[in-house]
């Protein structure tokens, strides 16, 4: 739902305004916090080369809210990785002088921290409904019809 609908607009955004795309996904990042260091998990959310023409997209934000009931702690060590990492990588982002575009995707932004919430850390922080059984069509039918015109260009 949200991810496929989330890549496929990024990938249509990229194409139309000629530009890159970094696409991380907290989910991957909590699978990989059990044995990355911080500075392995900041090169997975910091592009190598950025120009003005760089979307950086953070899926899955919604891993990042804070279900202990002590506060601003987090219950899991890995999921506290995850939190500083992406807050570091938002930060040094924000210092570029040629800062790209940042686009942090979750299911609701209403319980995340506000760390990732603060002016100037994300350009759009957006909450995704799951698709409705005539808008799954309508994607599907427009994702066939790329599949369609790449089998049209590449005749085997």
């Amino acid at each position: 739902g949200k991810s496929r609908l989330a890549s496929c607009l990024a990938y249509h955004v990229a194409k139309a305004h000629n530009m890159h795309v970094q696409w991380t996904s907290a989910q991957d990042l909590l699978a990989r916090a059990s044995w990355a260091t911080e500075s392995e998990m900041l090169d997975l959310l910091i592009p190598k080369t950025i120009d003005k023409r760089t979307l950086v997209v953070i899926d899955d934000l919604q891993i990042l809210q804070n279900d202990s009931s002590e506060g601003d702690l987090f219950a899991d060590p890995e999921i506290l990785l995850v939190h500083n990492s992406v807050v570091q990588a938002l930060a040094q982002l924000s210092t570029w002088t040629t800062t790209p575009f940042i686009l942090g995707i979750a299911h609701s932004s209403t319980l995340l921290p506000k760390e990732l919430l603060r002016i100037g850390r994300m350009e759009k922080v957006m909450q995704m409904d799951p698709p409705s059984q005539v808008q799954r069509e309508d994607i599907l039918e427009y994702i066939l019809q790329d599949v369609e015109d790449k089998e049209k260009r590449h005749k085997w």
